[in-house]
């Protein structure tokens, strides 16, 4: 564990030692898109400031704008220069179990911002979203502006897809899913398009398939993705120790019990299933570190006032 944590100190001094203080004044183009073997076209680009650091990257930009949930899976950044990573500290999210297959400890993402992983256009970073599902992204720098032409906010330009649906196991299982519904009996097209409309990032819509028989996959609506971003943005930097999980519980107390284990913080029951099962997230009510701030209204991590 020390050499670990010696390795994560030299790394963060490199960091802080390279020269990006112009790069940090400039806005950045990212174009994130879903990439393995199995997967489909999907891809979002976003302006950002290259003073943002990539834990609000992640969590309150490059998660809403795609389409999955705010503080449910982990994820890790991938330096692909040298293959360092970068990821949320003390994540406490299920899918976590499966980080010994990525490495064993990633650099606190709150310690690197958008201008050290990204100083040229052409660069790439990987970003991967759901530890067990496996969600690869290749997030692409197209263009970086000069400070002069920047103003630091968050802007989505455009994108394509739409989001595949949360605890899907993955792009081949989503691509086997998308095929069903363009050619499965009807039965198989129903029971898929229950499954899509009733995981976590759809559920929040309302669509029933009775109601939505028909699943768009190429759908991509930016104003729906502004107003993610916008809620994102207005709200603290996700506790990772209170990640959303499912709690099944076995007596009427069981959910004030859970509470109690996590004292000072307050614990939030997103719903309430006729199975008796419950979705419950923990908030600190904290302001964000100054490494992690950035506008309530427009994402700029510049000139705030605190």
């Amino acid at each position: 564990m020390r050499a670990r944590i010696h390795t994560f100190g030299l790394q963060i001094k490199q960091l802080e030692a390279l020269e990006v203080a112009e790069l940090e004044q400039s806005d950045y183009v990212l174009n994130i898109r879903l990439t393995g073997e199995q997967s489909v076209k999907v891809w979002r680009r976003v302006k950002v400031s290259g003073g943002l650091s990539l834990a609000v990257l992640a969590d309150k930009v490059i998660t809403p704008l795609m389409g999955w949930t705010r503080n449910y899976h982990a994820h890790v950044w991938t330096d692909t220069r040298d293959g360092s990573s970068f990821g949320p500290k003390d994540c406490m999210a299920v899918d976590m179990m499966w980080m010994t297959q990525l490495g064993w400890e990633s650099v606190p993402e709150t310690k690197c911002k958008v201008a050290h992983l990204w100083r040229k256009p052409g660069d790439v970073a990987e970003w991967m979203y759901d530890l067990g599902d496996h969600w690869e992204h290749d997030v692409t720098c197209k263009a970086i502006r000069a400070p002069t032409e920047s103003d630091g906010k968050v802007e989505v330009l455009e994108g394509f897809g739409a989001c595949p649906r949360e605890d899907g196991h993955g792009a081949s299982q989503w691509k086997d899913d998308l095929a069903t519904l363009r050619s499965g009996n009807p039965q198989k097209k129903q029971e898929t398009l229950a499954q899509i409309y009733n995981s976590m990032n759809y559920a929040i819509k309302g669509w029933m398939p009775w109601t939505n028989p028909q699943f768009d996959h190429a759908r991509f609506e930016q104003g729906e993705a502004v107003e993610r971003i916008k809620d994102a943005l207005s709200l603290p930097l996700s506790y990772r120790k209170g990640s959303k999980s499912l709690i099944m519980p076995l007596a009427p107390n069981a959910l004030e019990t859970h509470a109690e284990w996590r004292k000072g913080k307050k614990v939030h029951t997103l719903n309430t299933p006729t199975d008796g099962g419950y979705i419950i997230e923990s908030t600190t009510g904290k302001r964000d570190g100054v490494s992690a701030r950035a506008c309530a209204m427009c994402g700029t991590p510049h000139n705030l006032r605190v």
